[in-house]
């Protein structure tokens, strides 16, 4: 992707032959919306300082998020992600995280120092037991069922 150095909102939906995002250039994109990008397989995000919110859904052929270069993200939205197994290194700026029908997740990196997290939506993700999540996200309210 070039240089888009003042773009704040990007939406890719349906771009099917997509083998991976490369947003290094838009440092201040603030809100990232991937839908139906079934050929991406791993999400690893550059160095997106001002990234707030990311949003997932139908991306079929994800089988990673890497969320180490977003220490800004406050909202995290993965929905219908069927092959998505690992979601890696959760910023501790997140505040809202919501999992729907992601069958296969298994790893969420960082779940216990997530110590701004205000809310939590997990449906559907049946290889995460409610017993093992850590106490502090136990104790949080549940988010209604909606997505932003």
């Amino acid at each position: 992707m070039p240089s888009l150095p003042n773009l704040r909102y990007l939406e890719l939906c349906k771009c099917y032959g997509l083998k991976e995002v490369d947003c290094g250039g838009c440092g201040s994109l603030e809100h990232l919306f991937l839908y139906d990008c079934n050929g991406l397989e791993r999400l690893q995000m550059p160095s997106l300082p001002n990234l707030r919110h990311l949003d997932l859904r139908e991306c079929y052929g994800l089988k990673e998020v890497d969320c180490g270069g977003l220490p800004s993200l406050q909202n995290l939205s993965v929905a219908e992600c069927g092959s998505l197994k690992r979601i890696s290194v959760l910023p501790r700026s997140l505040e809202t995280l919501r999992l729907q029908k992601c069958r296969q997740l298994q790893v969420l990196d960082g779940l216990d120092t997530l110590t701004n997290l205000r809310g939590v939506r997990i449906v559907e993700c049946f290889h995460i037991a409610e017993e093992s999540l850590p106490e502090n996200i136990k104790r949080l309210p549940r988010l209604p069922y909606r997505w932003l």
